[in-house]
């Protein structure tokens, strides 16, 4: 045979046996791994069912539009100061206290999903997983995502079976509305603090100087030293009148009787009687310890302290009213807006559009990969 027939038979050859290759290769890496995938899908893989709920938080707005307060709960619009609370409650749903709370409500996210009747690379594995492990698969399965623009929270939650995957969204939503009355709880306690701080130390203050008023009284025996100065105060202006008479009268008799006359005796002792009368009550107003000057002047000290006491007292309770007030207003509501549904369709496994990603991805791949491996055989050929 010539060598020319033989050289040009070689060469024909070497293509084919390139397209023998090439097609070998292809059904290895994407058909066959295309067809593993269908039926691992359509035989093994169990069905998993979504049940999708949303809700939003608003406050009790003042300002109400037209359309009455309903309107005004569901308004739509961003800057809502309810924001950051949407935001912490998503992040509470996504957190291991939630599936400690969630196992406190009877649904235990380990058993549930460590379930034998699934299959092994859908159900969670180990099964006794690690905390982190069991977070990362609850994640996984319970989506939480909210929306700043409609202020709305959507909660998709993805099990083994249909009624599972509800109770889990119902139970989300309830633990929602609960860390929201925590919210509220907590803001009202703040406000009140100080309001409740003030009233309960006026409280004290007023008790404390009651107290000593009683005292006062025990030990004076003076219910009201004001008005016994007054009593006293007229009783001594009515002596003292009656000794400027009295003395009047006796210097008359003097002028025209002996100081031996029975008259004037008996004058000059009136008014002896008289100014010792007014020394008396002279000196319970003014003279001792215990004239009435001084008791009055504590007496007064202390109903200045009371008449304080109670401004601060009330000073206080128009503060708890006005912040009870304040925290009403503030009050943050959980309002659903789409109920947990009861899926009857499971939403995964879907063999087809699993087959035809995994068929496209992988003769994507194939075709860069053997175009890249053509170009550094010219390369080494040349």
């Amino acid at each position: 045979m010539p060598v020319a027939q033989v050289e040009t038979e070689t060469a024909s050859e070497a293509p084919a046996a390139r397209r023998l290759s090439r097609r070998g290769w292809f059904g290895l890496l994407v058909l066959l791994p295309t067809v593993l995938v269908l039926l691992y899908t359509w035989l093994i893989a169990s069905p998993q069912y979504v049940s999708r709920a949303e809700y939003m938080i608003r406050g009790v707005e003042q300002q109400r539009n037209e359309g009455g307060l309903l309107a005004s709960m569901v308004a739509q619009g961003t800057g809502s100061p309810a924001q950051g609370e949407s935001l912490a409650v998503r992040n509470f749903m996504q957190s291991s206290d939630a599936i400690a709370a969630l196992k406190q409500r009877g649904i235990d996210i380990e058993a549930l999903y460590t379930n034998d009747g699934a299959d092994w690379l859908s159900r969670l594995t180990p099964a006794q997983p690690r905390a982190e492990e069991l977070l990362e698969y609850y994640r996984d399965h319970v989506r939480v995502e909210f929306d700043e623009r409609s202020n709305i929270t959507k909660i998709a939650v993805r099990a083994f079976q249909p009624r599972e995957a509800q109770r889990i969204a119902v139970a989300l939503i309830a633990l929602g509305e609960e860390r929201v009355n925590t919210f509220n709880q907590r803001a009202v306690a703040a406000a009140q603090q100080d309001a409740q701080a003030n009233m309960a130390g006026a409280e004290v203050e007023i008790a404390a100087i009651q107290g000593k008023l009683t005292a006062f009284r025990d030990l004076t025996r003076d219910i009201d030293p004001a008005r016994y100065g007054e009593g006293t105060q007229t009783q001594l202006e009515k002596a003292e009148a009656q000794l400027v008479e009295e003395r009047a009268n006796l210097a008359g008799m003097r002028a025209s009787l002996s100081a031996s006359s029975p008259l004037v005796v008996s004058a000059s002792a009136r008014v002896r009687t008289l100014e010792r009368t007014a020394a008396e009550l002279r000196g319970k107003l003014t003279g001792g310890t215990n004239a009435v000057n001084n008791r009055l002047a504590a007496y007064e000290e202390l109903k200045l302290k009371q008449e304080l006491a109670v401004k601060r007292y009330d000073d206080a309770r128009m503060r708890l009213s006005r912040a009870n007030d304040q925290a009403a207003r503030e009050r943050l509501f959980l309002v659903p807006v789409v109920s947990a549904n009861l899926p009857e369709k499971p939403a995964q496994p879907r063999p087809l559009v699993y087959s035809l990603a995994t068929l496209l991805a992988l003769a994507t791949a194939f075709a860069i990969g053997w175009l890249l491996l053509a170009g550094v055989r010219e390369h080494m050929a040349d």
